[in-house]
């Protein structure tokens, strides 16, 4: 079987949409979720999603790659501002991961965002 590696964003996406129709209504998935990449504007963002402002939230760089905890890319229970500042801080930025395969360097790019 192929595999392709997905955002853990378009992951949830399909999950969201997919579980309710495959149990007939008995599950729910929670779709709210952000993707937040370096043409994001934050402020419209919370506009268009007010959970965002409402909802302590989690927030992960979405870049296929594991071990964010271990790494230190994990926020969680923040509020908007802070997820904000947290995200500003580390856009752009280069970070070396340690991974169980080995080291990787990369630029951080995108972030998931959600409650």
């Amino acid at each position: 079987m192929a595999q392709k590696g997905i955002r853990e964003y378009d992951a949830k996406r399909l999950l969201a949409k997919a579980v309710p129709q495959y149990s007939d209504g008995k599950l729910r998935f929670d779709d709210r979720l952000v993707l937040v990449s370096p043409e994001t504007d934050l402020a419209a963002l919370a506009e268009e999603e007010p959970w965002l402002k409402q909802e302590k939230l989690v927030v992960k760089p979405d870049q296929l790659f594991g071990k964010r905890g271990k790494n230190k890319l994990l926020l969680v229970n923040a509020d908007f501002d802070k997820a904000k500042a947290w995200i500003d801080e580390r856009m752009n930025k280069q970070v070396t991961i340690e991974q169980t395969t080995g080291e990787a360097t990369g630029t951080l790019t995108h972030f998931l965002v959600e409650p």
